[in-house]
């Protein structure tokens, strides 16, 4: 005969009663006891082994990550090293050329094609500084020249690595009289970097400079 809900209730509190007492006596008994501190030491010991291996990761990381940055950084030294060593071996070094080959230089920037359909006449000339002052503006620079109108002149003064140098301009309507002297440098390193790295570059440049007459001697002879 099934239970009534009455019994069911009865045998379920008998059967909690009977679950707490054997808890009690579980919980007062040394053995028992000494089983869950040492479980308790157990899971302690496990999460200090978790919290290591967190610890161990973290520091591998950013270790890991340091040395990508410094291998990175030294790479781009090394290449920056590399980039300024090769420009610097494509760079001819600023040597001591005189005056009149740093002038032959400057026409060949400014003006190539009228320096070489020119030189080697009589009266494409040089005039170092002060020698043959034509105007006040122009006293303390030297000059090449064809000796034409005032256009024909490049009148340059060489100071350090600084090269400046005038040309006449002629205005806006094409009058050479009513024209202006532009002014403008260049590096004397520029100058040589682009005319006289070569042994051919050289070689013309001092072709050129062995064709200039001398100004004085010219305008001597055409008094």
């Amino acid at each position: 005969m099934p239970n009534s809900p009455q019994n069911l209730r009865t045998t379920q509190t008998n059967q909690r009663g009977s679950y707490e007492q054997k808890n009690l006596r579980l919980c007062h008994n040394p053995a028992w006891r000494h089983y869950a501190g040492r479980m308790r030491q157990f899971r302690l010991y496990q999460l200090c082994i978790i919290q290591q291996l967190i610890n161990y990761t973290v520091q591998y990381a950013k270790k890991s990550s340091s040395t990508k940055q410094s291998s990175s950084s030294l790479e781009q030294s090394a290449s920056s090293s590399s980039n300024s060593s090769a420009k610097a071996s494509s760079t001819a070094k600023t040597t001591k050329v005189d005056d009149k080959t740093a002038g032959v230089m400057l026409m060949l920037l400014v003006e190539p094609d009228y320096l070489k359909q020119y030189i080697g006449n009589d009266y494409f000339c040089y005039s170092p500084a002060g020698e043959n002052p034509i105007s006040d503006a122009t006293a303390d620079y030297s000059y090449l020249t064809a000796n034409g109108d005032p256009t024909s002149f490049l009148y340059y003064k060489v100071d350090g690595n600084t090269v400046t140098y005038k040309m006449w301009v002629i205005s806006d309507e094409g009058s050479v009289s009513d024209g202006h002297f532009e002014t403008k440098t260049v590096s004397l390193s520029t100058l040589e970097n682009d005319y006289y790295v070569t042994q051919s570059q050289k070689d013309e440049v001092n072709s050129y400079v062995s064709q200039l007459k001398s100004e004085s001697d010219y305008l001597n002879q055409n008094k």
